[in-house]
């Protein structure tokens, strides 16, 4: 195989099935969005369900390190937030004064599912990936940040989410798996 096809990355574009397109680069292949969708979900499934992640990190993303690789993402959200920042807040003063205050909720939610296996794994239409916890929390990684290239992705490195990339959402409604 040449190097023209040495990445290969499925991209999901409705009505345009089997078509390729092949650049000095890289070679795509657009498949249908619903046989992207399975794809995507299988490969999800296949890495988060019965997994753990064992550290994190918040700031511009929020970074979940599993066994060798990472889940990176531009938000994170849960149906707790608000309920818990009202709590933070009142209880503890400095949290009023945090720069981004709605991280700080954020924070403590990653925090509970530290090393709490993932029991379920779903994508919504839009591509919003969604992990449910053994401990009942759901978290949810959303594709409606404004200005951004890329909302997702799982990959091996954990910085750029175009390095190393084994699946993403690069853009609403879009997954892309990397197939190597």
């Amino acid at each position: 195989m040449n190097d023209m096809f040495r990445h290969i990355v499925l991209i999901g574009t409705i009505g345009r099935v089997g078509t390729i397109a092949n650049s000095a680069d890289s070679a795509y292949y657009t498949v249908s969005s619903q046989k992207k969708a399975m794809d995507a979900i299988e490969i999800l499934k296949e890495r988060l369900v019965g997994n753990y992640y064992s550290r994190f990190s918040a700031g511009d993303t929020f970074d979940l390190y599993f066994d060798r690789f990472w889940l990176i993402a531009q938000n994170v959200i849960s149906s707790d937030e608000k309920q818990l920042n009202d709590l933070l807040c009142a209880k503890y003063q400095p949290a009023n004064e945090a720069i981004d205050k709605e991280d700080i909720a954020k924070t403590v939610i990653i925090g509970s599912t530290l090393m709490k296996n993932i029991t379920g794994v779903s994508l919504g239409s839009d591509s919003t990936l969604e992990l449910v916890f053994e401990n009942g929390v759901t978290l949810q990684f959303p594709t409606n940040t404004e200005i951004v290239d890329w909302h997702w992705a799982i990959n091996e490195k954990g910085n750029s989410p175009y390095e190393s990339f084994i699946v993403g959402c690069f853009s609403p409604g879009e997954v892309q798996v990397a197939s190597c």
